[in-house]
């Protein structure tokens, strides 16, 4: 498989570094729980085309857009890391990662990592 350098395309992504309790105002635990993630780290890799269905759901139109990407060599990511593919990355006021994609499948080989990718 010939990964082209004019195929690639820069994109970030963001790692999980775990869940911290939420705390009130007065300081009490709520009981829910925060996902922090670090900070972006860019990487390229070649995107397929994107495809999905789109179907009337009782609440309106349900479209889920799936894509995969094929990266050169090994990439510590896994299914709990946030993707910014079609914009910069950008944050809240929390300092919560506003991504656009999420990792569903993470599939390695010798010489690759695929990821297959879904739109939020």
């Amino acid at each position: 498989m010939t990964s082209l350098e004019r195929d690639k395309k820069r994109f970030y992504y963001c790692k999980c570094n775990g869940e911290t309790d939420v705390v009130d105002e007065s300081g009490y635990l709520t009981g829910e729980k925060s996902i922090t993630y670090g900070e972006a780290t860019m990487v390229s890799g070649v995107f397929s085309m994107a495809s999905g269905n789109s179907q009337m759901e009782m609440f309106g139109v349900d479209i889920n857009y799936d894509r995969t990407v094929t990266i050169v060599g090994d990439l510590e990511i896994d299914e709990t890391c946030v993707l910014f593919v079609d914009k910069a990355p950008e944050y809240d006021t929390d300092n919560s990662p506003l991504y656009d994609y999420v990792v569903k499948r993470v599939s390695k080989t010798q010489n690759y990592t695929f990821l297959a990718i879904a739109r939020v």
